[in-house]
């Protein structure tokens, strides 16, 4: 008895360890802010349109070019630009990349915040942009459908080459139970017999 009590003691030591293990990777990979894949068939939308709007559209942030602009007109009482995915994902991080052919241009970034959302509301503020430069890659962590860029406050123009969202589409969580489940029964009865 004492042999059969000390086995069925550390099959269940070896089955938290495993379980622990288990959920460490699963927490490690919905918290690690690194990769993702690229996600496609973006929209974009914006406050306004710059004079010419068929060469300075909101769909220039998502157009895959880096040279084509989208550039808002004059706002007095603040500035927005939102991508918007496809469906609902788990966003992991943005890359923006500035207008930045000029010091002028390259500043009017500065105090942008940067948000995911779900519809309209806010899921997690990413937080804001406090210096200028060319490109911006910005780990955060946010299940949404939308990226906003935006400043309440600012006044003037808005002008940006490229937003790039990166995350995971879909988590089936009944397929990721059902696989860690089956993984803790074929490790538990691999250690019985």
């Amino acid at each position: 008895k004492f042999e059969r009590f000390s086995l069925m003691r550390y099959k269940d030591m070896i089955i938290l360890f495993i379980c622990q293990q288990l959920h460490f990777l699963i927490v490690a990979e919905e918290e690690t802010p690194f990769g993702g894949v690229k996600f496609g068939g973006l929209t974009a939308s914006m406050a306004s349109n710059y004079e010419n709007k068929d060469q300075y559209g909101a769909w220039n942030l998502v157009d895959g070019n880096y040279n084509t602009l989208a550039h808002t007109n004059y706002a007095n009482s603040g500035i927005w630009l939102r991508v918007h995915l496809e469906k609902t994902a788990n966003i992991r991080s943005i890359e923006i990349y500035n207008r930045d052919n000029s010091p002028v241009v390259l500043e009017r970034i500065v105090g942008i915040s940067v948000i995911i959302k779900k519809d309209e509301e806010t899921v997690k503020n990413c937080g804001e942009i406090t210096e200028a430069k060319s490109k911006y890659e910005i780990f955060c962590l946010g299940r949404g459908n939308m990226v906003e860029l935006s400043n309440e406050r600012a006044t003037g123009f808005q002008n940006l080459r490229e937003v790039e969202v990166f995350g995971q589409g879909e988590l089936n969580e009944t397929r990721l139970k059902a696989q860690y489940s089956s993984t803790l029964i074929s490790l538990y009865q691999g250690r019985v017999s």
